[in-house]
């Protein structure tokens, strides 16, 4: 059976993890009572069959808010055909990255519980949030 969290683990996660942020205690949101954790493996499976990576970048119009939630709703229906309770601990964050300033990834909750980030207009660019990716302001799963 595939491990997963209640909402409020998964909060209590990401809260954990970016805790060294200013605005972590943003506005929030987690959609269901309960949230299926992933494997890197499953997340770049789907980042490879969806190809939202490959849409081309449109400034204020496909931008990268829009590429990570095109990923999210990809994630989301890889998870619907999958038996399981829950869908899967994958949302769409905002905040400052490294050089990336007020921009938009993807995070997941990986098999070992850590909070994962990644680019969804980049293929397969995942990495463990550093305190370099500070002033998270938004998230939602």
């Amino acid at each position: 059976m595939a491990k997963s969290w209640t909402s409020r683990r998964l909060l209590r996660q990401i809260r954990r993890t970016f805790r060294w942020r200013t605005k972590i205690w943003c506005r929030n949101y987690l959609s269901d009572p309960g949230f299926t954790l992933l494997s890197r493996e499953t997340v770049c499976e789907v980042i490879d069959a969806a190809e939202v990576y490959r849409r081309p970048y449109i400034t204020d119009k496909w931008d990268c808010d829009n590429s990570a939630r095109a990923l999210k709703v990809a994630v989301d229906e890889h998870g619907r055909d999958q038996p399981m309770r829950f869908g899967y601990a994958f949302g769409t964050i905002w905040g400052d990255f490294g050089d990336m300033k007020a921009h938009a990834v993807c995070f997941f909750a990986d098999l070992e519980g850590r909070i994962v980030l990644v680019e969804p207009q980049h293929r397969r660019t995942i990495w463990y949030p550093t305190r370099a990716d500070r002033g998270i302001w938004k998230f939602e799963a």
